[in-house]
């Protein structure tokens, strides 16, 4: 009976670990985490702010040469999505680099070519804003999306859980 029980608590907490696993949507958070474990997770402090319906790290080291800003967004105590975003102009600190082709080149490699991909212009009074999207689809079941644009934050990478709607 003992050894019965045992074997049960393991295959419990092998499928727990698969279903948390799953749904991981950035780094450690996973879909559903509550407010409380991303708090333990990302301590308050100068480069983390906590809000009561996110949780935002103000300089996070995307690739060796780009820098991001990250929303752990939360719906009712628990982690709905997770953006990444360029710092509000970091064209003119980050010159040098072409972090939206870095960015999508990383993420290119790391999930293979985009399950979908989109490319709009939309005329806008003084200039076009030009956007193009980029989604892919985890075997976890993560939607990523990436949004390049001309206009402040020139890019957007955005983590949820993924959707069956096949619009962008």
């Amino acid at each position: 009976f003992v050894m019965i029980k045992m074997v049960a608590t393991l295959i419990a907490a092998a499928i727990s670990s698969a279903t948390m696993a799953e749904s991981i949507l950035w780094q450690n958070v996973p879909k559903g985490m509550a407010y409380s474990d991303v708090q333990t997770l990302y301590p308050a402090s100068a480069g983390v702010v906590h809000k009561p319906a996110s949780i935002g790290l103000k300089h996070f080291q995307i690739t060796e040469k780009c820098e991001g800003r990250v929303n752990i967004r939360f719906e009712k105590g628990s982690v709905v999505s997770v953006d990444i975003e360029a710092p509000l102009g970091y064209k003119a600190w980050k010159n040098d680099t072409d972090c939206d082709r870095i960015i999508l080149n990383a993420l290119t490699r790391k999930y293979g070519d985009p399950n979908r991909s989109l490319r709009e212009v939309t005329p806008g009074p003084l200039i076009d804003t030009k956007e193009k999207k980029y989604v892919w689809v985890t075997e976890q079941g993560t939607d990523i999306r990436l949004e390049l644009s001309n206009m402040d934050p020139q890019f957007t990478i955005t983590y949820t859980a993924a959707s069956t709607d096949s619009a962008l």
